[in-house]
């Protein structure tokens, strides 16, 4: 999992801890990422312009191919606009 920034890290861990390694953004390339197969990011609306630049760097690491995911609502149904999961697969 990657993460933008401690906070947003943390925010993800506070209630409900992820067992895989989460990564922070600026330490991207210097994680150990060899035996990872995908790497998923969950993007807010205010760090969408730095989607080209994230996808450049995760491509340089072997994940060559970038989706785009919504994140719904507690319905199930809703989408919330201000968020998306992006997943960087390796191929």
């Amino acid at each position: 999992m990657l993460a933008y920034d401690f906070i947003a890290s943390a925010s993800l861990t506070f209630t409900r801890p992820i067992p895989n390694q989460i990564v922070l953004l600026p330490n991207l390339e210097t994680s150990d990422l060899h035996s990872v197969n995908r790497l998923v990011f969950l993007e807010s609306v205010f760090v969408v312009p730095q989607r080209s630049k994230l996808a450049a760097r995760a491509y340089s690491l072997g994940f060559k191919t970038m989706e785009e995911r919504p994140v719904h609502a507690a319905d199930g149904k809703t989408v919330l606009p201000e968020w998306h999961i992006l997943v960087f697969t390796r191929q």
